[in-house]
C-alpha cells in the first residue's frame, strides 16, 4: 500500500504435531493425579485465516497487528478415557482473536536509546465438551496475554 504500511491476508492449512506424552500414561505422585495415555490420538488439522497489518512510524517505531481465525479438526484436548481422562481428539473447534507487537522509541523526546516494547493477544476459543455437550474454552489456553518492557 505504501512504504510505511503493508497489509497481508493469508489462508493456510496446518497439521499439528503430537507430543510423546500424549501416548503414554503417567502419574504425578507429588500432585496426586494421573493422566491416561491415548494411542489412537492424531494431530490436529486447521485452516488458518489471518489479516496482518504493519505500520512503520519512522524514528518513533513500528506496530504489527494481526486478526486471526482458526477452523480446527481433531483438536487435542482433555477427554474421558476409561476411568480417567487424558489427551484425545475432539471433532471440531475454533478460535479467533487479535495479536499485536510493536516498539515506541523515545529518541524524539530526548531520551536517547530508550524504547518501549509491547506485545500481547486476546482470543476466544470454542469447542463442544464431550461430556456435557456445552460449548467451552480450550483446556490450558489463555484468553489474553500482554507484555510491556522499557529498555
Amino acid at each position: 500500500m505504501s512504504d510505511k504500511f503493508t497489509l497481508n491476508a493469508t489462508v493456510e492449512r496446518q497439521v499439528g504435531q503430537l507430543n510423546f506424552f500424549d501416548f503414554v500414561s503417567n502419574v504425578d505422585l507429588n500432585a496426586g493425579n494421573d493422566q491416561t495415555g491415548n494411542v489412537q490420538i492424531v494431530p490436529d488439522q486447521r485452516w488458518k485465516f489471518t489479516l496482518d497489518a504493519e505500520r512503520n512510524y519512522g524514528s518513533w517505531g513500528a506496530l504489527t497487528a494481526e486478526l486471526f481465525y482458526d477452523d480446527i479438526e481433531d483438536l487435542i484436548d482433555q477427554v474421558p478415557i476409561g476411568d480417567g481422562e487424558g489427551p484425545g481428539n475432539l471433532d471440531s473447534a475454533s478460535r479467533f482473536g487479535f495479536e499485536f507487537e510493536g516498539t515506541l522509541r523515545f529518541d524524539n523526546l530526548g531520551w536517547n536509546g530508550a524504547q518501549l516494547e509491547y506485545e500481547g493477544f486476546v482470543q476466544d476459543t470454542f469447542l463442544d465438551d464431550p461430556l456435557t455437550g456445552a460449548t467451552r474454552d480450550f483446556s490450558w489456553s489463555p484468553n489474553q496475554w500482554n507484555n510491556l518492557q522499557i529498555r
